[in-house]
């Protein structure tokens, strides 16, 4: 069984929701992906999530600490909604 990951990022249409909230695009994201594995009895391991994050910023903890698994061999499966 492979270790998934899921990742999720905020989508430019959410850019004025409530900092306390996850973006609606976030939970649609997490929702979408979570049923993705269910379907295939996959386990998931991590959701890393950056919330109001654009995707040209470089500096977005969790995809850090996602790329920092992937190196060091923690991740075998990565699932996003797109790679925008």
């Amino acid at each position: 069984m492979p270790k998934v990951r899921i990742y999720c990022r905020l989508s430019i249409e959410d850019k004025n929701k409530l900092k306390t909230d996850d973006s609606q695009s976030i939970q649609n994201q997490k929702s979408m992906l979570r049923d993705y594995c269910k379907e295939r009895n996959w386990e998931i391991y991590d959701i890393y999530c950056d919330d109001s994050y654009s995707s040209i910023d470089r500096t977005r903890p969790d995809f850090n600490r996602l790329l920092h698994d992937c190196e060091s061999r923690k991740i075998n499966l990565v699932l996003c909604k797109d790679q925008s």
